[in-house]
């Protein structure tokens, strides 16, 4: 029987803010981990709220947004390392909504299925609109994280792009993991 895993073995975290995207992601786990196990473990002042489990060999923690927004967002990246403190990687999946499309009128549209990954941060708040008047925020910077800095023939970027396919009839998932 596996062991349920500590806090600390977990290493990757996956946000979420709409709930079909978060079943998505269960429905992706080979493992949901005893949800009752894990209530002790949450620091004082984390309310997120989080399922458990294991994609793989890798131990993983999906939390669930309370709303839309950047605030939402950043108070949910921030506060969920006060209890996985090991979390390396976190990855903000959802449907991409907001993502600009063209009808099919650029090849280069995104498609269901497609894997958008981003590479740089962009600042979108660059101030404030009042009736009268725009104020400007002093500094528009918004510092790249180091693993994003580097050149873009780094390891990030593979020579030519793997063909990923949906497991098929006789074939688990786990052989794509």
């Amino acid at each position: 029987m596996e062991a349920t895993p500590d806090r600390e073995d977990y290493q990757i975290a996956i946000i979420c803010a709409l709930g079909i995207e978060s079943k998505a992601i269960i429905g992706i786990f080979d493992k949901i981990h005893e949800t009752s196990v894990n209530l002790w473990c949450k620091t004082n002042g984390d309310h997120n709220a989080y399922t458990t489990g294991r994609i793989g060999k890798h131990n993983v923690v999906l939390t669930y947004m309370p709303g839309l927004g950047k605030a939402n967002t950043s108070t949910v990246a921030s506060t969920i390392r006060t209890t996985f403190r090991n979390i390396i990687l976190a990855l903000v999946v959802g449907i991409c909504g907001g993502a600009p499309c063209t009808l099919g009128k650029d090849p280069k549209d995104i498609h269901l299925g497609d894997v958008v990954i981003s590479t740089e941060i962009k600042q979108t708040d660059l101030g404030r609109n009042y009736s009268d008047s725009f104020i400007a925020k002093t500094s528009n910077e918004v510092a790249k994280p180091a693993f994003l800095s580097g050149d873009k023939d780094s390891h990030w970027y593979p020579s030519s792009a793997p063909a990923f396919r949906l497991p098929g009839a006789g074939r688990e998932k786990r052989d794509f993991i």
